[in-house]
């Protein structure tokens, strides 16, 4: 007999054009919600957060480097807002089960639809998860957005000034802090194939005392 777990863990993911231009996460979760109820399945907090991920994985990964991992911190902030006296889309705690209200239902109804209909729309620009967070993937994005490492692609030169613009640093100062960026950034790019970022790097270790 299949358990709740087991099910849970089972559960295939949407095709994300069906759900990317639904407006909120919330909305998500609430869909989730339905989803466990109809199923039978109680929507406790753990669940519901694993099914949400499970269900809308573009949605709530938890990071670049973790996509394989739900982003628990935002399904706690998500589910929150569904209390009463914000969205009023839910009522429930960790400690109890969650129920739809009134308005909840039909916004599950709304999103069931909207995902069973699906979109002519080209899909939604995928936003990076935690953009402000430090992680390998954000870290290396910043490199290749920067100023110094362009001029660098175009006349494979780099202006001392601007390195240390770059890190937003006095030059030659935090030394340490801005090695160890180097190092564990150019590692990324070589793993990830970047093969023009990792010897953009490499030349910047060369010139960094």
């Amino acid at each position: 007999m299949t358990t709740f777990t087991e099910f849970i863990k089972r559960i295939k993911p949407i095709d994300y054009p069906k759900y990317a231009y639904v407006s909120s996460r919330e909305k998500l979760v609430v869909y989730a919600i339905e989803y466990l109820i109809t199923k039978e399945i109680p929507p406790t907090f753990n669940n519901i957060c694993v099914a949400s991920f499970k269900l809308f994985p573009e949605k709530f990964y938890f990071s670049e480097d973790f996509k394989e991992y739900p982003h628990i911190e935002m399904l706690n902030r998500t589910i929150l807002h569904l209390r009463p006296k914000e969205r009023n889309y839910a009522t429930g705690s960790v400690g109890q089960n969650y129920a739809l209200t009134r308005v909840g239902e039909e916004v599950a109804k709304e999103v069931k639809a909207e995902i069973d209909r699906g979109t002519t729309k080209p899909p939604a620009p995928k936003k990076l998860m935690d953009e402000h967070k430090k992680t390998n993937v954000n870290d290396l994005n910043k490199v290749k957005e920067s100023s110094v490492y362009r001029t660098w692609l175009n006349d494979r030169k780099i202006d001392d000034m601007e390195i240390w613009s770059f890190f937003d640093v006095t030059p030659y100062t935090r030394l340490n802090e801005v090695r160890d960026f180097i190092k564990s950034t150019k590692t990324y790019a070589k793993d990830i194939g970047e093969s023009d970022a990792a010897r953009f790097l490499e030349e910047l270790e060369r010139i960094i005392p």
